[in-house]
């Protein structure tokens, strides 16, 4: 009987729990500044879930290392659904494989759902010689590791596209890694370098071509740039964005934000920010969130090793 009891007072814990989360504001760390294409996405998703939820859900700004310093945070934190993670995948499958000691894995959070995607870009100058994939890749045959392309941090997730499309190719060229996106794109259309690698969020107004976007179907919002995947070039998946929470967090509180975030997918304001920041929706529940954050660590993990990039 007193087992019995136990069994029944710890259901009616959680389904209390269930019912008063959350009693008070939720924090949602965003790996970048304010502004950037995830910041804009991840304030309508905790906006929405704010008006579901009855509480709000504040984004905070923890820009730094490519992620590392927002995830770290969110890692540290205690499990209870009040502090989440809104995060690139990159952070979480290719950064553990770059930075030795890193203070967290992909088991140190608990996926809760996928949101978007972030597509990547191979640009040229107006004035290139190359003005389709197929230029770019002749030239890069007949030239072996002669010709050059931009790309924003090592072992970044475009840096990884763009070697795998090289590798689909069976061609080489070679990458100069920038800390600066402006300054790439700039170098690009100044033809310093001979190809740039960057998102389609990140152009502006600079006068540069786009040659590709480096994905398995064209973009809805550029529907006149091919994808690599149909002029027959696969490539390693893009970058993704989700929400996780710190590992440990009751089950019930991570469903109760699955079916917000799940909800809040199907309104036009979602629909639209995706749209108007050019972020295909790729919306996955958390079981398929966690598997895809699965499969891309170990895929990142391989190119990686394959480049022979070495941890710092």
């Amino acid at each position: 009987m007193a087992r019995w009891l136990i069994v029944l007072a710890a259901l009616l814990a959680a389904e209390a729990r269930a019912e008063t989360y959350p009693a008070k504001p939720v924090q949602v760390i965003v790996q970048f500044n304010p502004g950037a294409t995830s910041d804009i996405i991840g304030r309508v998703l905790a906006d929405d879930l704010s008006q579901r939820l009855g509480q709000q859900f504040i984004v905070v700004n923890r820009e730094g290392a490519a992620g590392v310093v927002g995830n770290t945070a969110a890692a540290q934190a205690r499990p209870d659904g009040y502090t989440l993670l809104f995060a690139v995948a990159g952070s979480l499958t290719a950064q553990p494989h770059l930075v030795r000691d890193i203070p967290y894995t992909i088991d140190s959070f608990a996926p809760i759902c996928q949101v978007f995607e972030t597509q990547f870009i191979a640009i040229v100058a107006p004035k290139s010689a190359y003005a389709s994939l197929a230029d770019l890749v002749q030239a890069a045959r007949s030239n072996p590791g002669r010709l050059t392309y931009g790309v924003f941090g090592v072992g970044s997730v475009p840096h990884l596209q763009f070697h795998s499309l090289l590798i689909a190719a069976k061609v080489a060229m070679t990458s100069v890694p920038y800390r600066s996106i402006a300054q790439l794109v700039s170098d690009t259309s100044s033809r310093q370098i001979d190809v740039g690698v960057t998102s389609f969020g990140s152009l502006g107004a600079a006068p540069v071509r786009i040659l590709v976007g480096l994905a398995s179907a064209r973009n809805e919002s550029y529907p006149d740039i091919p994808s690599t995947a149909e002029l027959g070039y696969p490539v390693s998946d893009p970058n993704f964005t989700g929400l996780l929470a710190p590992k440990g967090t009751p089950p019930d509180i991570l469903k109760s934000l699955e079916t917000g975030c799940a909800a809040a997918m199907q309104t036009p304001r979602m629909r639209d920010i995706l749209k108007r920041t050019g972020s295909p929706a790729a919306y996955l529940g958390a079981a398929a969130y966690a598997a895809h954050l699965r499969a891309d660590f170990a895929a990142k993990g391989a190119l990686i090793r394959a480049m022979n990039l070495k941890s710092e």
